[in-house]
């Protein structure tokens, strides 16, 4: 599953790459005047506060301001990051704690 995560992450940075080297960047304020890219970035904002929230319940405030604060400058290869990392384990170690345990005969 983390390698899978970190794939994603990665087909993502390559593909954010090849945007900015091959195209103006220009035209972001033309897209911008379409409702559906705002709604696009509503979106992603909406993604950034439920990340945050995730981690602010899984790791306290801090981790969740600095998290959050780098994926808003950084974009969601952070947030893969975080599940290819910390999230992952941590559900794991969670399942792990949950697994109902056998009593000795």
């Amino acid at each position: 599953m983390r390698a899978l995560v970190v794939l994603a992450a990665l087909a993502f940075i390559t593909y954010l790459g090849w945007a900015l080297l091959t195209h103006d960047t220009a035209t972001f304020s033309d897209a911008m005047s379409h409702p559906w890219a705002k709604v696009v970035v509503a979106d992603f904002y909406l993604g950034i506060f439920s990340f945050a929230a995730l981690v602010w319940a899984a790791e306290g405030f801090l981790p969740a301001l600095v998290w959050g604060g780098a994926t808003t400058f950084l974009g969601n290869p952070v947030t893969a990051a975080w599940v290819a990392f910390r999230g992952i384990p941590l559900l794991l170690k969670l399942r792990e704690a949950q697994a109902p345990t056998e009593e000795p005969v």
